[in-house]
């Protein structure tokens, strides 16, 4: 309809049809009534359907007052049709009305676009359970499904045939098969072949990994490259991260359970907008105005109700936010923790010096033997080390990982890990190891006086061996210093208060403070319980860091906790806010996470309450009509949209 008005108007203004002007116009007047007559049912007939519904429901909707507007443009374009016929030449509020109806079925497209993407983001889900994967059973098994009785059976030594069913179906036991760019469905353990997996165990935060027989994978996780056989240690609805999904899907409700208190609002609204609407339209046509005139501006104020958006984006960009935090591995308890975080001037760490906060961080790798090729080597050392959970090793993976591009899966056998000191294996027939000075003369490798060197004060190194010769090293840093110190300089950025806590030595304690670039005001330690909380009262509003060193008993709930997520405790509720990593980048992310969220609703508020006063004075006072009413307000919901939807995508 729209296309058809803009070629009328081209074929009106050329020179040849100057003599039929009059005749040509007043032709396509008629059909452009019958042709909007027919996109008014088509296009908007589940306008009048649900304002239907709200008059029997005895509210005003959104869709009750776009419903008068257009019965209203209706009546007055008949009128003119049937009634003024010297005026149809013209006229031009047929193609007004077809423009209208387009601009209004663009805006209800993407809005129910924007909330079916928003809906199915909110709704977290790390496996699609009705997804079909690829499932095995012996081929003399008559029934449908997959085998129950291959989890203590060698798959090899059976023949199996291939089935598709539903990831909901799959139990405890099952054997399916994942390849390049498929999801793993739930927790299990590789039987046979080898992949890179981008891993995810506990929440949205993914890792690389290379995963061999034996190693378990988690549902959620996404197949890289290769093709693994696993077994099934759980449903998909059981695994780890589905569990806490649900929790989260929750919260995600009761943020959005905040829309109820508000959307009476909505009604209030339309209701207004009715009485201005016929006051208006009763002014300007006692003040002399055309009847069509009158109509006009009291069909553009009707559009208004299409205007605040912000009664819904508000509790959707909290869940969003939430979400969004789930993602990057943190857990909020509550849907109003992160307004209380986004309002917080002060984080305070309580440092244990037996468990210092952060994450080891491999912060260098230095090649000592020139005949060895780096790719092959940190292919190598990446197919040794996937298989560990040492602190030390987790942190030469993250290190590595960003050497190579696409690393080889190699070979592994005969892999022994040997906590806190080192690990060692076969990887394609040769014996690697790598480990701690100490482990490695152990193992008989012999080092040269050029391959040792001391490590610095805050630094520690080891060693890589082939056979019996170091070939490399690598250096980390210890807990809180490297990520810490950015967690500092991240946070002082967003103008965060950070404050270094302790009940032990308060000398070691201003060193790594220092370290990290605290001022000496802030790094407190030799810290009695008493002053502890002496301490911390004094802040005010803050969020407290802790892994168990000072029970803190926050008066008035003023602080807002937060942990590391334990597993052996398996309870995501014990701290206001929960990381699934100890690495205090996630702190920084969350951070600026919560003053996105913030920007966005203040941004958002400011657009709405700008926009609708603005329009209704424009409206009001003739200087709006409906159409460019629409386009105003069509512009304003996509610019709110696409704030929210840059929140998810950060």
């Amino acid at each position: 309809g729209s296309l058809n008005a803009l070629v009328f108007n081209l074929i009106s203004s050329l020179p040849f049809f100057v003599d039929v002007a009059f005749d040509l116009k007043i032709i396509f007047h008629a059909l452009f009534v019958v042709l909007f007559l027919a996109l008014l049912y088509f296009g908007a007939g589940s306008i009048f359907v649900a304002a239907f519904h709200s008059l029997k429901a005895l509210s005003i909707s959104k869709e009750l007052c776009v419903s008068v507007a257009l019965t209203l443009g209706t009546v007055a374009l008949l009128w003119d049709t049937f009634t003024d016929y010297e005026a149809l030449s013209q006229s031009t509020s047929a193609q007004s009305l077809i423009f209208l109806l387009f601009v209004l079925t663009l805006d209800r497209f993407l809005e129910a676009s924007f909330l079916a993407e928003a809906e199915s983001f909110v709704r977290f889900a790390p496996v699609q359970l009705s997804a079909k994967v690829r499932a095995f059973r012996p081929q003399d098994v008559p029934a449908p499904g997959v085998n129950r009785q291959l989890a203590f059976v060698d798959t090899d030594a059976v023949e199996l045939q291939e089935e598709s069913v539903a990831v909901e179906a799959l139990q405890p036991g099952d054997v399916f098969r994942v390849g390049s760019r498929e999801v793993i469905p739930c927790d299990g353990v590789v039987l046979r072949g080898t992949c890179e997996l981008r891993e995810i165990k506990l929440s949205g935060l993914a890792g690389f990994r290379l995963k061999d027989p034996g190693a378990q994978v988690f549902a959620g996780s996404t197949v890289i490259s290769g093709e693994i056989d696993c077994r099934a240690e759980s449903t998909a609805e059981d695994s780890r991260i589905t569990s806490f999904a649900g929790e989260l899907n929750l919260i995600a409700q009761k943020s959005e359970g905040e829309q109820q208190r508000w959307s009476f609002l909505e009604g209030v609204l339309g209701a207004v907008l009715l009485v201005l609407a016929l006051s208006a339209g009763l002014f300007w046509y006692w003040q002399g105005s055309a009847w069509e005139d009158a109509v006009n501006i009291s069909a553009a104020l009707l559009l208004m109700s299409l205007a605040p958006r912000l009664v819904r984006l508000l509790p959707l960009t909290k869940s969003v936010a939430i979400v969004s935090a789930f993602k990057k591995g943190s857990f909020l308890r509550d849907h109003t923790a992160i307004d209380r975080l986004a309002e917080s001037r002060n984080f305070v760490i309580d440092y244990a010096f037996d468990a210092p906060p952060g994450r080891v961080r491999a912060v260098g790798f230095e090649l000592l033997d020139e005949r060895i090729s780096e790719p092959a080597l940190v292919s190598t050392l990446l197919s040794l080390l996937s298989g560990s959970d040492q602190e030390f090793d987790e942190a030469a993976v993250a290190y590595l990982r960003g050497m190579v591009a696409n690393p080889h899966r190699l070979e592994v056998s005969d892999v022994h890990v040997f906590a806190g000191r080192g690990i060692a294996g076969i990887v394609e027939g040769t014996e690697f190891s790598m480990g701690t000075e100490e482990f490695l003369l152990e193992r008989g490798v012999q080092f040269q006086s050029s391959e040792l060197e001391q490590p610095g004060r805050y630094e520690s190194i080891t060693y890589v061996a082939l056979e019996d010769e170091v070939v490399a090293r690598l250096r980390y840093t210890p807990r809180f210093l490297h990520d810490g110190s950015e967690m500092v300089k991240r946070l002082k950025r967003l103008g965060i208060r950070v404050v270094l806590c302790s009940s032990g030595d308060w000398e070691e304690l201003d060193a790594i403070g220092k370290a990290c670039g605290l001022e000496q005001v802030d790094i407190k330690g030799g810290l009695s319980p008493s002053e502890y909380e002496k301490r911390l009262t004094a802040l005010g509003e803050f969020v407290f860091y802790s892994n168990g060193g000072f029970k803190l008993d926050p008066k008035g709930g003023s602080a807002l906790t937060m942990r590391v997520f334990d597993e052996l405790a398996w309870d995501v509720k014990r701290s206001d806010i929960t990381l699934f990593s100890s690495d205090l980048s996630l702190v920084a992310n969350l951070y600026e996470l919560s003053r996105r969220y913030s920007a966005v609703r203040r941004v958002n508020f400011v657009l709405t309450a700008v926009l609708v006063p603005c329009l209704l004075l424009l409206a009001a006072g003739g200087f709006l009509s409906s159409l460019l009413m629409a386009v105003c307000v069509l512009i304003g919901a996509l610019l709110m949209q696409m704030n929210v939807w840059r929140l998810a995508q950060d």
